[in-house]
């Protein structure tokens, strides 16, 4: 049982980071960015989780498994090199030009809720799901 609390909670954590983000970024709704944190994140990390755990034996999944197992360092090595130039290049072109942030948006509620949960679709499988309720009866 400890073991599925552990993985719980480390498959929820950037979706905190980004709640984290979201609450300092729009400190004069904190209400709405909360409720909306919790709604969004809350129902894709479910949602990919059973997605996951019911597609689990489906050959797209495992095959991209695979292939994440293969090119998991590089596409990696690749995403951090490029955050890192944009960073660079942000520090020193800096644009005058930066808006302050207005309201959240639903679109970029969904899109952000997408890439936190995303990992859920891939971990969560049929064999692990029944280990812990093997273990948890």
């Amino acid at each position: 049982m400890i073991e599925a609390v552990i993985f719980a909670l480390a498959l929820s954590m950037d979706a905190f980071a980004v709640s984290i983000g979201l609450g300092a970024q729009h400190s004069k709704k904190t209400i709405v960015v909360a409720v909306l944190c919790a709604l969004y994140f809350g129902l894709f990390q479910a949602g990919m989780s059973l997605c996951g755990y019911l597609g689990g034996g489906s050959q797209l999944l495992n095959l991209l498994r695979c292939w994440l197992d293969d090119y998991a360092s590089k596409v990696a090595s690749i995403l951090l090199l490029f955050i890192g130039s944009k960073m660079i290049y942000d520090i020193v072109v800096e644009d005058v030009n930066e808006t302050k942030p207005g309201h959240i948006t639903h679109r970029e509620m969904l899109l952000l809720a997408i890439a936190t949960s995303i990992d859920a679709l891939l971990v969560v499988s049929p064999s692990l799901c029944s280990r812990w309720i093997h273990c948890c009866w």
